[in-house]
Order: structure tokens, then C-alpha cells, then sequence
């Protein structure tokens, strides 16, 4: 018994949800012995051995499941494509323990000041950072501030570049998710020429891009080795 726990346990590393309704189908039933074998002494004390090992391996395998959903990590590495800008960086995307993504990282090349940052719809780089078609926003919200109760989840704000043109970036957002239906794996990054005016300038593009100008570089995000 002892090892089949152990291998429900490294099986929980592969098939966490499988091994947990195999030990609960074990629990069940190790309970339904207990209540059979209640009257005899002798094999209550034989098989109670078993269900704690089994309350052992299913203990382990929440904290396996646990930590499983706190693991999934992504990357993506901007550089300017068709352009020949010179900017570049590497972003990662990491799960919190919250249900939230930290999006960290730095890009390079950059001109001082405020740059707008956001998700795109659309991995595709055939065209270079122009067919990464437009802001991921799908609820159809207007375009916003990180900050904002609504807005694109694609709309990250600014990332600032100091003198020497790196822009160090470490962002946690409540919109952007790594699994599930609207999950950002596959679609890209782009970093943009000028400021985002967070939808509140009087620019005809304000509510759609923030009039945050040309794209300067952009890449696809896709799953990081953990």
C-alpha cells in the first residue's frame, strides 16, 4: 500500500486531477472496509494504516495541484522586425498566487521618456509588428489605463526609458491571464514610438490606441521553460 501511495503520489506530478479522484474513489472505499469491518478488532487496525497513507498521498497531491496553478510562465522576445531600430527586450508573463500575471522584464534601444506597452490581438509577425493587428480587447471595452475598471486587456499603459534607453518593466494585472478562454499565449507585445494618452487625450485615436503612435518592436508571447 505504501507503495502504490508513492506512485499515486508521482502520478499527481504528471495527472494531478486524475490522481485526486483516484484517491478520493480510494478513500471511499477504504472507508466503506472501515464501516464493514468495524466489528472486528483486528482488521480495523490492519486497514487504518492504509487510509492514513492515502490522507498522506491526497494531501500531497493538493499541495502538487497547488502549486501546478501557480507555475504556468510565458515569454516573449521583442525586437523590431522589418524596422531597423535597434530596439529590443525580453518580457516574461508569470502567474501569481492571487490569479493575477506579473509581466516583467526590460527592452532596450528605446528614446527617453514614455512609451506605450500593450497586447495585440494577433501573433502573426509576416508583416512585421503591423499585422499584430489591433488591441487584445475581448469584451470590446474602450481603450484605458492600466489601472481603468474597463478597458482593453491588451492595454498595459507606458513603460518609461531612462537616459540610457532601457526601460525596466515589472506590471501585475488583473486582466491579463495566461489559461483559459482569453489567454494572451500566441498573441504578441508591442511596444509603441510615443506616449500612451490612456484614452484620455482628444485624439481621434485615443479611445482605440491610445495615440501612442508607431510600433517600434513586438513579439510573439509563447510558453517560457519553467
Amino acid at each position: 500500500m505504501l507503495n502504490f501511495s508513492w506512485s499515486v503520489v508521482f502520478f499527481g506530478l504528471q495527472k494531478p486531477k486524475i490522481s485526486l479522484i483516484i484517491i478520493f474513489a480510494m478513500i471511499g472505499l477504504t472507508g466503506y472496509l472501515l464501516w464493514i469491518s468495524s466489528g472486528k478488532r483486528l482488521a480495523f487496525w490492519t486497514l487504518l494504516p492504509y487510509f492514513l497513507w492515502i490522507l498522506f498521498a491526497m494531501y500531497l497531491n493538493f499541495y502538487i495541484v497547488a502549486n501546478n496553478m501557480n507555475t504556468m510562465k510565458a515569454v516573449c522576445v521583442l525586437d523590431s522586425q522589418t524596422m531597423k531600430k535597434g530596439v529590443s527586450g525580453i518580457v516574461y508573463l508569470e502567474e501569481t498566487a492571487d490569479k493575477k500575471t506579473r509581466i516583467y522584464g526590460s527592452i532596450r534601444g528605446l528614446r527617453p521618456g514614455l512609451h506605450g506597452f500593450h497586447i495585440h490581438e494577433a501573433g502573426d509577425m509576416t508583416k512585421g509588428c503591423d499585422s499584430a493587428c489591433s488591441h487584445y480587447n475581448p469584451y470590446g471595452h474602450n481603450h484605458g489605463g492600466l489601472t481603468a475598471k474597463k478597458r482593453h486587456v491588451g492595454d498595459l499603459g507606458n513603460v518609461e526609458a531612462g537616459k540610457n534607453g532601457v526601460a525596466a518593466i515589472d506590471i501585475v494585472d488583473r486582466f491579463v491571464k495566461l489559461r483559459g478562454k482569453y489567454s494572451v499565449i500566441g498573441r504578441s507585445l508591442v511596444v509603441h514610438e510615443d506616449e500612451d494618452d490612456l484614452g484620455n487625450g482628444n485624439h481621434d485615436d485615443s479611445l482605440t490606441t491610445g495615440h501612442s503612435g508607431k510600433r517600434l518592436a513586438c513579439g510573439v508571447i509563447g510558453y517560457a521553460k519553467i
